[in-house]
């Protein structure tokens, strides 16, 4: 088990070496050295060196080993007459603790010897085994007294006795390959920078071209969709724009390609588990983040989700998806930078929004409060969109202040569902005291009677959307036709929401044209002198039906419902027509109502009418909000 440390080939055995054979050998690794340009490259050049050294010394295999960083010796790649090894090199590390075989090489910057390798103490003896190695040859590349790697030459699993002649050879190649070894890889190296110079400076271009692009868009004044395919076309991906609350403002692919549904889920995410961990995180950092595939939540897509803020504060995501290659530091710059041109897009449209609501607003209140020049209201209407010449109608709302944040976001989204409905971009509105106003547009052909109760009707879903809980008090005015007509008609609105308040009546609709005379009552009576008309006129009645368990209110509303045609009535009603003339006969006796005379069927409407806002009247005459029955809607029939 003895090694051998072998003389320098400049001090013995000259004369037994043919160097014309080393000397081709070299001469056709300098030329491969000088085409090395990436690490794929220098491993050619090693896996050449490892066959002409073993061609040189008829050996019939070699690994060649590299310094690494951490002083350890590491595999690159080997040659075998029996076929590639490369990938079971690449995986071995020489020079640990126990590789003392490794560590006199190094030592000696001399070529080793080692025979009976399986059982001899200086070499992993269990990688010997492996390897079926019997006697190994260890031959260092030195640069400037620097061991920079080893090549371990072997006979397969023979024995071989190496000759002087043979050693030296092995040294003589090796110190004059490692020179080319060296100068490969730092020309590799060299390669790599300039590589990622390269590249870096292509990065570095291209988003100067993005930064130019969406400024420019910005300056020119596109929109928010426009951005975003912007954004997707430098992206090449499907870019998303999503509010704070994760509803999407804005959606593109790239090279107008057609957007897919699927994308609006992939990007929310179905489960909102993984989006909320993102956001979080982007509102703890401020910065972008990627979110993995999530396949069971419907998101086959990693996303790159990047905020939007304004003044710290996170009002939106700029979400790209990814569809085949991975995100590049380019996408992150790119995305991050789109969001916020969109941002400031965004905010500069918010602010438009906000002035031009001001100015519809600060329209619609010197329309309703009239006293303004006519021609004057016209231009300011023409240029807001709004003509003051085509039938609308003033809804009047109480029961709600826009002076907080609630009240304002009640309005808005009031008036959202009322323009959706109506099948309109936007609707006027303006704050009055203790309610809004809404303008409504009526269709220029339609039946103002058909046009009104269409009115009410998209009023009250409305309204029971974005308050069920029948808090708001409405009136809608008549048709108003021209400047003069909006004043008039916000003047009745207002004093006929008053009424309601003052009778304690809430979730009311009604049309001031479905009113009749209680109209004009309510502009000139109090409500103790209503009150006390409607009890003087229904109370004995009541009182009678509650007691008797009677029909005699009920038959009269249907027999004003019916005009006052006892047939009719009776057949709505289900009896015989001698019962309706037996009822109206004890209405007659019990009550001032004497259903034979026009006048008396008057009062009785107007009576019901009160009634039916402020709620039935109290068997001892006294009616407040806490005593009266809810009010029934004005406009139902009633048998």
């Amino acid at each position: 088990m003895d090694a051998e440390v072998l003389p320098s080939p400049v001090t013995a055995g000259l004369a037994l070496v043919n160097y014309a054979s080393v000397f081709e050998a070299f001469k056709e690794v300098a030329g491969e050295a000088t085409k090395v340009r990436s690490p794929e490259s220098v491993d050619e050049l090693l896996r050449l060196v490892g066959r002409r050294i073993c061609e040189l010394i008829d050996a019939g295999r070699c690994s060649v080993y590299l310094r690494a960083d951490d002083g350890l010796f590491h595999g690159q790649v080997g040659y075998s007459v029996s076929g590639r090894i490369d990938d079971r090199i690449k995986p071995l590390v020489a020079g640990v603790e126990e590789d003392r075989f490794t560590q006199e090489i190094v030592q000696t910057r001399a070529p080793v010897l080692v025979t009976d390798a399986r059982h001899d103490a200086r070499t992993l003896q269990r990688t010997m085994r492996r390897w079926s190695v019997q006697d190994m040859l260890g031959v260092p590349l030195v640069v400037d007294d620097t061991v920079i790697g080893i090549i371990y030459i072997d006979k397969l699993d023979r024995n071989h006795v190496y000759s002087d002649r043979e050693l030296h050879v092995a040294q003589t190649f090796a110190s004059l390959a490692a020179s080319a070894i060296h100068q490969a890889s730092l020309l590799s190296q060299l390669s790599g920078r300039s590589a990622v110079i390269a590249r870096q400076r292509e990065t570095l271009l291209q988003a100067a071209d993005a930064h130019e692009r969406l400024t420019r868009a910005v300056l020119s004044g596109l929109g928010a969709d426009d951005i975003v395919g912007l954004l997707a076309d430098l992206l090449r991906r499907p870019v998303l724009a999503l509010s704070d609350r994760l509803e999407p403002m804005a959606v593109a692919a790239p090279e107008q390609a057609p957007v897919q549904p699927a994308w609006l889920v992939a990007a929310r995410g179905a489960g909102e588990a993984l989006v909320s961990m993102a956001v979080r995180r982007v509102v703890r950092t401020k910065s972008s983040v990627i979110l993995p595939p999530a396949g069971d939540l419907g998101c086959p897509y990693r996303r790159l989700v990047c905020p939007m803020l304004v003044q710290g504060h996170v009002v939106g995501y700029l979400v790209v998806l990814d569809k085949g290659a991975p995100f590049t530091a380019l996408d992150d710059r790119i995305g991050q930078h789109g969001a916020t041109v969109l941002t400031l897009q965004l905010f500069n449209e918010l602010r438009q929004a906000a002035a031009r609501t001001s100015a519809r607003s600060e329209f619609l209140g010197d329309l309703l409060h009239g006293g303004r020049d006519v021609e004057s209201l016209h231009r300011r209407g023409r240029v807001l969109g709004v003509d003051t010449q085509a039938p609308h109608l003033v809804v009047h709302i109480s029961g709600a202040s826009v002076g907080d944040a609630a009240g304002g976001e009640l309005l808005a989204h009031l008036a959202r569902l009322l323009a959706r409905e109506s099948g309109l971009d936007e609707v006027l509105t303006t704050s009055v005291p203790g309610g809004f106003v809404v303008l409504l547009p009526l269709p220029h052909r339609c039946h103002d009677v058909d046009a009104m109760r269409e009115a009410k009707r998209l009023v009250t879903e409305a309204l029971l959307a974005v308050r069920p809980d029948g808090s708001l008090s409405t009136v809608i005015s008549s048709v108003c036709r021209c400047p003069a007509d909006y004043a008039e008609a916000h003047t009745e609105t207002r004093k006929m929401t008053e009424m309601l308040e003052r009778f304690a009546s809430k979730g009311r609709v009604d049309l001031v044209s479905e009113l009749g005379v209680l109209r004009l009552l309510a502009t000139v009576a109090s409500q103790s002198e209503l009150l006390s008309f409607a009890r003087d006129l229904l109370v004995p009645l009541m009182t009678h039906d509650r007691e008797t368990q009677g029909d005699l209110v009920s038959t009269l509303r249907c027999f004003l419902d019916h005009g006052g045609q006892v047939r009719n009535t009776a057949k709505a009603l289900g009896v015989h027509e001698n019962t309706v003339r037996y009822r109206l006969a004890r209405v007659s006796k019990l009550s001032f109502v004497d259903p034979e005379r026009f006048e008396s069927l008057l009062d009785l409407r107007l009576a019901l009418q009160v009634i039916d806002i402020v709620g039935e009247p109290a068997a001892g005459g006294c009616t407040t909000p806490e005593t009266a029955t809810p009010a029934r809607p004005a406009a139902r029939s009633r048998h």
